[in-house]
């Protein structure tokens, strides 16, 4: 959907069980109904628990069940195999910038209206230090505009500083965004359950 400029539209996930990421996106190859997680155990006379994981449908037909693990690391291995090309790559960092900027837009603008504040006040207090060299206002006056302009300044840098620098965040956003498209099964492989979902969710209907 990348090279057709269409973008997916992300329903909102539910709560996740962290042992079923996969429910509700899987179908059983026999009945093609939706397969669910499913868990059970080794029975209570045994002396210690063990507890199973599976996926399985809802079907009377008494279909084959998948062990969790082994469709977990499956995917893992589908994932492996998703090395998009160059054409893509450089699509899908054209999106992140666009979504970037139009995002922080209104950041962008008061960083930069913070900035001709500063250099105006700087130049106000050069302008001051220039009168002051050649005798046109005096010790006490100079004094004055200089610690009121040094206050103001500290004001203004400090605004602007909370802001964050938008060229270092934006580079920050791009290697996260080329990282998650190039290393796709080591983000799934670190994620929690929720993540996991609106990643899957990015990529297959249910």
């Amino acid at each position: 959907n990348l090279k057709k400029g269409k973008r997916r539209v992300l329903k909102k996930q539910r709560t996740k069980n962290s042992n079923f990421p996969l429910t509700g996106y899987l179908k059983c190859s026999e009945c093609g109904q939706t397969v669910y997680g499913s868990q059970s155990n080794n029975g209570k006379s045994k002396r210690t628990t063990r507890k199973y994981y599976y996926y399985q449908c809802n079907s009377k037909h008494k279909c084959l069940r998948y062990n969790a693990e082994v469709v977990h690391s499956e995917l893992v291995d589908v994932f492996k195999t998703i090395q998009p090309d160059e054409e893509v790559t450089a699509l899908f960092e054209e999106i992140l910038i666009s979504e970037y900027k139009n995002v922080k837009k209104s950041r962008k603008s008061e960083i930069q209206e913070l900035s001709k504040k500063i250099n105006a006040v700087e130049e106000n207090q050069l302008l001051a230090t220039e009168k002051f060299a050649i005798g046109k206002i005096d010790d006490t006056i100079y004094r004055r505009l200089i610690q009121k302009s040094d206050e103001e300044l500290s004001k203004l840098k400090l605004t602007k500083a909370e802001y964050g620098d938008f060229q270092k965040d934006l580079d920050k956003f791009l290697t996260f965004g080329m990282s998650l498209l190039t290393n796709l099964e080591k983000f799934y492989e670190k994620a929690d359950v929720e993540v996991k979902c609106q990643l899957l969710g990015s990529i297959f209907d249910k």
